[in-house]
């Protein structure tokens, strides 16, 4: 995500370099330019004595561009689904394979996604620790296959039985998985549940 906001907020601008960034994992990135200390990513990343605008949505994802004395910018973000991903869920159901939504997004945007795409058991506000837990839990009595797509998601798919990460995800979680997927869950469905 923070590429995509760099790549779009440099495209016209002047660019400055970033001096002492750092990963605040669950959080966002922060990172010094020209002396000053700014941040972004969700909630949890803004300095506590900072009043929310009016405007923040709980049902959508919202990223945060703030200093330590104000938010310069909100960014209000909606998942959007994988082409075929109820199709793929459809068929693990057929299998008897289960799913589970374990993200580090609020509970009414996970539990959106999750009613989308007809899961019962999702969990939210997950920091990577959270999500090994589960993992851990899980894989006393089951066979996990994890799929992320982020630096959080890195330690979960490599403690996973098997694990995906999409080909645009962050090098961290690529670096992780066992499967690297090039195409949509499609390509997973015919050459893996079908042969």
């Amino acid at each position: 995500m923070t590429k995509f906001f760099i790549f779009r907020l440099a495209y016209n601008a002047i660019l400055y370099p970033i001096t002492d960034s750092q990963n605040i994992i669950g959080k966002g990135v922060k990172g010094t330019i020209q002396g000053r200390e700014y941040v972004i990513g969700n909630i949890d990343i803004l300095p506590p004595h900072l009043s929310l605008p009016n405007n923040t949505q709980e049902d959508k994802i919202t990223l945060f561009l703030a200093t330590n004395d104000e938010i310069l910018a909100l960014f209000s973000l909606q998942d959007r689904l994988k082409m075929d991903a109820k199709q793929t869920l459809e068929l693990f159901k057929q299998h008897n394979i289960s799913s589970s939504i374990i993200s580090g997004d609020n509970a009414i945007n996970t539990q959106n996604v999750a009613h989308l795409l007809d899961i019962t058991e999702s969990y939210s506000k997950a920091l990577p620790e959270d999500k090994m837990q589960l993992l851990k839990e899980k894989s006393k009595q089951h066979k996990i296959l994890m799929v992320g797509d982020g630096a959080n998601d890195a330690p979960a798919l490599a403690y996973a039985n098997a694990s995906m990460a999409f080909a645009s995800s962050f090098d961290i979680a690529s670096q992780s998985a066992d499967i690297i997927n090039y195409m949509s869950m499609g390509f997973l469905r015919s050459q893996t549940l079908e042969s």
